[in-house]
């Protein structure tokens, strides 16, 4: 039973991880997430942008 577990998840590919930005005109925009991100910080990315989210995807085979 350990060994089929530890075979499974070697085969996982890795997740990429994104920042979601609502910029001041109600666009949204999506990027890589960068160290220190977090909800309701300011971005730079867009007048009047805040980071309003931060999720992790997974590619299916």
């Amino acid at each position: 039973m350990f060994w089929r577990e530890s075979a499974i998840r070697n085969r996982e590919r890795p997740a990429e991880v994104y920042t979601v930005i609502r910029c001041g005109d109600g666009a949204e925009r999506r990027r890589k997430y960068q160290e220190g991100d977090y909800v309701g910080k300011p971005a730079g990315d867009c007048a009047g942008g805040v980071i309003i989210g931060i999720f992790k995807e997974v590619r299916q085979e």
